[in-house]
């Protein structure tokens, strides 16, 4: 369905859904935004792409974030292991009770990025990343009130807003370059689900479920980490923008001293 459904990039061809003015005002708005066409990938690209902070803090982030995300979903641990001390849960129960925590995922996704069109991103994203680290101090203290406990789980799945936020905003910061977005969000998936493949390993062994004493302060941190990385961006790119701008007001200025000149 998607393959019938996702418009695509705006140079590779009109969709079927889109009129002729529709796909031209869609071309028409990627340029008045400064985003140029696919190239080829380039060794002076790649060298422009490690000079400057944008791919580091990126990947840094999407990383950090991917691997942080890990409790998200393991809920059923933590119910399984309420029903085998205490008997509180039964087996369907503990099957249904989770999929919750997938429609706060749901909710928390087209809420926050639908706000993002509203407010300021970096304000969105502060918001999803406290209540995300909120939920992974309350598993980290552990001895909590049982509601609590059931409120963190459901906390984690605000976690899905990340993506949908992290990444666009990585892309936007390398607008003037397809080829840079393209390669950016490659090595973003790549080193990310390389880490994550053997993290849960490591820090969240399934012996160890559902306290996880050690995976949760590594958690703390691979949470923080994605939130001060991306945070970094988004003050380092309003300097960048601002730069920017005094530049093109300086050469307007510059640009209209010279024209006084040449009408004297």
């Amino acid at each position: 369905m998607g393959y019938f459904i996702f418009p695509g990039m705006p140079t590779s061809g009109k969709p079927w859904w889109l009129s002729q003015k529709e796909y031209e005002l869609g071309q028409r708005r990627m340029r008045d935004e400064g985003v140029e066409e696919p190239k080829k990938i380039s060794v002076q690209m790649l060298k422009r792409l490690f000079c400057h902070w944008h791919w580091y803090v990126g990947v840094l982030a999407y990383v950090l974030f991917l691997s942080g995300a890990y409790p998200h979903g393991q809920m059923s641990l933590w119910l399984k292991w309420q029903a085998d001390n205490w008997d509180i849960y039964t087996v369907p129960q503990i099957n249904t009770i989770p999929t919750g925590a997938q429609g706060v995922s749901v909710i928390a996704a087209v809420l926050a990025t639908s706000l993002c069109m509203v407010y300021p991103t970096w304000i969105i994203f502060q918001v999803v990343m406290a209540i995300f680290m909120f939920a992974n101090i309350c598993q980290m203290v552990w001895f909590i009130p049982h509601g609590l406990h059931f409120t963190a789980y459901y906390l984690f799945g605000v976690s899905a807003a990340v993506t949908p936020i992290l990444v666009p905003t990585v892309n936007y910061w390398m607008k003037d370059s397809a080829e840079a977005r393209a390669f950016c969000t490659g090595s973003m998936l790549t080193f990310g689900f390389a880490i994550s493949s053997f993290y849960p390993i490591v820090a969240f062994p399934v012996v160890e479920a559902p306290r996880w004493k050690k995976g949760y302060i590594v958690n703390f941190f691979f949470i923080l980490g994605c939130w001060f990385f991306l945070s970094l961006g988004f003050f380092l790119i309003r300097k960048q923008e601002k730069r920017q701008k005094e530049t093109a007001l300086l050469d307007e200025e510059t640009l209209k001293g010279s024209d006084v000149k040449h009408i004297d």
